[in-house]
């Protein structure tokens, strides 16, 4: 009987230690987030049960604790549910959900900018942004965030942070503007690289980019400053024939070539306007006064064909000069008249006239007797 109670106890305990090995074991966390970037603690328990009720128990050292700039912990913490839990509560997990975050809780330490508003600084921080922080960041702790540069009235600097706008325009054939480089900078200087770009044009090779002083060419190094933030940066082509392309050129004043950018003269630009010269194009006549070639008003030069009128006309000249326009018929006393015509030109008066050749006369009649009748007295003849 011992023996046989000695198999069945064995068995019964290796029963027991079976099932123990075959039970299920979970681990319970609960996760102290203190805020975002800031770090987390954590705290694991293994357990078969499928519940248990963790302590919040927290003990931490002398500056360990939660925290977050220009904040105060509040001691409390909060799960994503919105429930509070404070030191010594207890938090219930389960298998099911046997993992729990809570965050940290603060309170806003009041600063200077909180009652005053941020003292804004404004500092350049690449060629196209500058910083934006708060010159009491040590104590209100406000993170620098990052704004597009905003040019001033002028074009010539961000309004905010100061920092000098560098522009560099490049101008192709026939004036027309073909981009360049801008760049932003709080340094007094700034050397800007030629760009790449290649202009065109029907009658000229492209050679080089030109300021008036210099020749550029892509990639070369062009140096502004502060005082003088802007270029321009002319295209300049080889070309065969005379210079050409700018209206303002003329007999005295140079103008700049279109493709060389060369200042050159253009003699067939006279400026001919009411300025006579002393050569006589035609007489003063009648109804027109007399034509003088005009004469440039900036050289002297004396055009061939234009011309100014100089006086006035000489107007009709109507004397005794008969045309052949019959006013009046000759008659016994008076001669025939005719229309006057113009000493100098073939225009005919409609009103004054001139007497030509002489009154035809009387012409006497002699009238035949008439014998007197029982009714009527004769007549003698003559």
């Amino acid at each position: 009987m011992k023996k046989k109670f000695g198999i069945v106890a064995i068995l019964v305990i290796a029963m027991m230690m079976g099932a123990t090995a075959l039970a299920e074991e979970y681990t319970y966390k609960i996760y102290y987030d203190a805020a975002p970037g800031n770090g987390y603690w954590q705290r694991n328990t293994k357990s078969t049960e499928t519940s248990v009720d963790l302590d919040m128990t927290m003990n931490f050292a002398e500056g360990q604790g939660p925290s977050l700039a220009g904040h105060r912990f509040t001691g409390q913490w909060k799960d994503s549910d919105g429930n509070i839990y404070e030191n010594g509560d207890t938090v219930h997990l389960t298998a099911e959900n046997p993992t729990i975050w809570l965050y940290a809780q603060y309170e806003k330490i009041e600063t200077t900018c909180d009652r005053e508003g941020h003292d804004w600084v404004y500092t350049p921080a690449s060629d196209t942004t500058h910083k934006v922080s708060c010159s009491r960041e040590s104590e209100c702790h406000y993170q620098p965030t990052y704004e597009w540069h905003t040019d001033n009235a002028a074009g010539t600097a961000c309004e905010k942070c100061g920092a000098y706008k560098y522009r560099l325009t490049l101008i192709g054939f026939g004036g027309s503007q073909m981009g360049g480089s801008t760049t932003y900078s709080g340094a007094d200087t700034c050397a800007i690289s030629v760009p790449q770009t290649i202009p065109t044009c029907s009658g000229g090779t492209f050679d080089h980019w030109m300021d008036g002083s210099g020749q550029y060419r892509a990639g070369d190094k062009y140096t502004l400053t502060a005082g003088n933030p802007t270029a321009t940066l002319y295209a300049v082509f080889s070309h065969e024939g005379a210079c050409s392309g700018d209206a303002s050129a003329n007999c005295t004043e140079y103008g700049t070539c279109q493709y060389c950018r060369k200042p050159y003269l253009d003699p067939d630009n006279h400026s001919f306007t009411d300025k006579a010269s002393n050569e006589l194009a035609s007489p003063a006549t009648c109804t027109e006064a007399a034509q003088y070639y005009a004469e440039c008003d900036r050289c002297g030069v004396v055009s061939k064909t234009e011309t100014v009128a100089v006086g006035d006309p000489l107007n009709h000249s109507f004397t005794d000069k008969p045309s052949n326009e019959l006013a009046s018929a000759a008659t016994c006393t008076e001669a025939a008249k005719y229309y006057v015509q113009c000493d100098r030109c073939d225009e005919v008066s409609d009103t004054a006239t001139v007497a030509v050749g002489e009154a035809k006369g009387h012409v006497e009649v002699t009238v035949p007797g008439i014998a007197p009748t029982c009714t009527s007295t004769g007549l003698t003849a003559g």
